[in-house]
């Protein structure tokens, strides 16, 4: 992919392959703003595939430009991606999802990665601790 055009990256970003989905996301963090409204758009597409919208949330930028983003995937039906939205929430040192991320500290989800079974409520626990030590 040698495009730096944001529609063709979008594009390649909702690609089924995983290298096309990598290179876009890179250079759609590259384009800077306009690249990250782009990661926004497919992380929060409820309609794209769950392997895109991970690969999107895991670009998107950790910085103040992501707490509305981050705010609407806290709540996703997906607990892989209210997992990936809290590690950047802990990235992004995002104290005012604080309350929403307390609530997942109760939410009884879990998923499998490889061989690991991840619970969104520890990995919430964990994000808030370190919330809280850095304010």
């Amino acid at each position: 992919m040698v495009t730096d055009d944001l529609g063709a990256l979008e594009a390649g970003l909702r690609s089924e392959g995983f290298l096309d989905r990598e290179v876009a996301a890179t250079k759609l963090v590259a384009a800077g703003r306009d690249g990250a409204r782009v990661l926004v758009q497919v992380a929060t597409d409820r309609g794209a595939p769950q392997a895109v919208r991970v690969t999107a949330l895991r670009h998107l930028p950790a910085d103040e430009g992501a707490t509305d983003a981050l705010r609407t995937l806290l709540g996703d039906a997906l607990p892989v991606l209210r997992v990936v939205a809290l590690d950047k929430v802990e990235q992004a040192r995002a104290a005012a999802l604080a309350p929403l991320v307390e609530a997942l500290t109760r939410d009884p989800a879990t998923f499998c990665d490889l061989d690991e079974e991840i619970s969104v409520a520890d990995v919430a626990a964990r994000v808030l601790a370190s919330l809280s030590s850095r304010e």
